[in-house]
């Protein structure tokens, strides 16, 4: 049986990558085989009740875990870049805590921004903050890693995850790339970059960062098992040092 965090049901099975992406990737000739993701779910992606994804799910748990039940704060600040309907459901629900949105193309968010620029967030602001398969989206990751430093408060934490490859000692990337050449490379055909381990999780700390990688060990055998996540799906958790926020 399997059981989803974000809506709290339990159910039979997720559902798959869906067709028209499943087929695009095949069209290109994406190789996930080769590339070996680390967070790559074809099986066992979206829930049948609620719609949220695999990295959703992950993030809500780690969430029930840290605030635990009945978190009550309505001065914590927790950003959500590019809600996602059942995870931002989820927060509304489960916790008492000021949650605000924010992305670049979106009106229905509470903030219109850039994530590499956002003046309209002031410096040691927010106290916690989520932001999904976004990076690989930006020319300038570095620039929108300082940003979601310089706003987090310190002691405050970020979740973060971007599509990421075991098989690359080096993360390939080509913004001029062609619309073919992302999908193949990248499997995305807005996506400008593909990972490398190594050199994200030097991205993270050259913006002051302090990393925490939560894997199987962390969240157990037999929760991964109930959220669908492939054995191999880590979460990273960016901290500001300073003083733990509650």
């Amino acid at each position: 049986m399997y059981y989803c965090p974000l809506c709290g049901m339990d159910h039979d099975g997720y559902l798959p990558l869906w067709k028209e992406l499943s087929d695009a990737l095949e069209a290109y000739g994406f190789d996930a085989i080769s590339l070996k993701p680390e967070f790559y779910n074809r099986e066992n992606l979206t829930c049948p009740v609620c719609g949220g994804m695999d990295r959703e799910r992950m993030c809500a748990e780690y969430l029930r875990r840290t605030f635990g039940k009945n978190f009550y704060d309505r001065s914590f600040r927790f950003l959500e870049f590019a809600p996602n309907p059942a995870f931002s459901r989820f927060i509304r629900k489960n916790f008492t805590l000021r949650h605000e949105t924010a992305d670049l193309l979106r009106s229905d968010v509470t903030y219109q921004c850039d994530l590499t620029n956002m003046p309209v967030l002031k410096t040691e602001s927010v106290n916690a903050w989520i932001s999904l398969h976004m990076l690989e989206h930006i020319p300038d990751d570095r620039a929108a890693l300082r940003e979601l430093y310089r706003i987090l408060t310190p002691g405050g934490f970020g979740l973060l995850l971007v599509p990421l490859s075991l098989a690359l000692e080096k993360t390939d990337e080509d913004p001029s790339a062609s619309e073919f050449e992302r999908w193949r490379r990248f499997g995305q055909n807005d996506h400008i970059r593909m990972y490398a381990k190594k050199d994200f999780i030097e991205r993270i700390l050259e913006a002051g960062f302090q990393l925490e990688q939560l894997g199987k060990e962390w969240f157990g055998e037999k929760c991964f098992a109930r959220l669908g996540l492939p054995d191999t799906a880590v979460l990273y958790v960016l901290k500001k040092p300073g003083l733990e926020t509650s």
